[in-house]
């Protein structure tokens, strides 16, 4: 099953427009994107592996890692586009 993350910084005048969408995500689809770890190890790697150095990021992945989806910037993608993908 395809695997959806977003990324971003919580220090950031972005940080309100995706709290709200990933609210307003879930309540709509009843999906759910994971929040990756920017900072971490695991979220830096996969930010250098997607070229994700522009956050806010989304990345819709298979379940062997390819990449199926990739969004970086704002304005975020229709929720659509990111739930046809899960």
């Amino acid at each position: 099953m395809p695997r959806a993350r977003i990324f971003y910084r919580e220090e950031t005048d972005y940080v309100r427009d995706v709290r709200s969408y990933l609210h307003d995500f879930a309540e709509q689809t009843g999906k759910e994107i994971e929040v990756a770890e920017v900072d971490g190890r695991e979220g830096q790697d996969l930010v250098r592996l997607y070229d994700l150095h522009t956050l806010p990021a989304i990345l819709v992945t298979a379940e062997d890692g390819r990449l199926l989806y990739r969004h970086r910037g704002m304005p975020l993608p229709l929720m659509r586009e990111i739930a046809a993908w899960l």
